[in-house]
């Protein structure tokens, strides 16, 4: 259970089967089983995007906690918000197009949360990472084309900012980058801290 630099009193469970977030856990060097969790998402909540995406990730960790007594549970969910308008994972090529170019040229904020469980204790953290990320001004052509290159249909607001979805941007605010990718791996470690002490 040990996983440079720390040391865990617990066996982790990745309530996800996001190959982003397997691979920023497999960066860390942390051993951990990857599950799919029984959590099924629900985005009609009457709930904020921050509070929306702190619900879902909660929701996917106690999901796992039952069967995985022993353990941490890890949960995560992330959402997109333009003008107080939730951004989903488009799930279609015409969805992610209508997507881009409503965020074609304009600022917007991308929220990931992060909720780890100990199955024992019931002892929860949760944390919310929000990013602010401008656009640059493309023609519907070429957000076809960058489309058509990255395919990011899984991916919140219609970009894989890890691939070629990175030069979409002019700028981009806010703390750790392996959260835009899905996992922030700053806030995943200062939880697994505070749940070894």
């Amino acid at each position: 259970m040990n996983s440079f630099p720390l040391t865990l009193k617990k066996p982790l469970i990745l309530a996800s089967t996001s190959a982003y977030r397997r691979k920023i856990m497999d960066q860390l060097g942390l051993s951990y089983k990857a599950i799919k969790p029984k959590y099924e998402e629900n985005h009609s909540l009457n709930l904020a995007p921050a509070e929306l995406t702190k619900a879902m990730a909660r929701g996917k960790a106690k999901s796992l906690k039952a069967d995985y007594p022993g353990h941490i549970i890890i949960g995560c969910d992330q959402a997109g918000e333009f003008q107080g308008k939730l951004l989903e994972k488009p799930g279609s090529f015409e969805k992610a197009l209508t997507q881009l170019m409503m965020l074609n040229g304009q600022t917007h904020r991308l929220i990931t949360a992060l909720c780890l469980i100990d199955a024992d204790s019931g002892s929860e953290i949760i944390t919310t990472d929000i990013y602010e990320l401008t656009m640059r001004t493309f023609n519907k052509e070429q957000l076809q084309e960058y489309l058509s290159c990255d395919f990011p249909l899984d991916c919140a607001g219609s970009y894989k900012i890890e691939s070629a979805g990175l030069g979409l941007f002019s700028e981009i605010k806010g703390g750790d980058y392996s959260g835009i990718i899905g996992l922030p791996a700053l806030s995943l470690i200062s939880g697994l801290i505070k749940l070894s002490a």
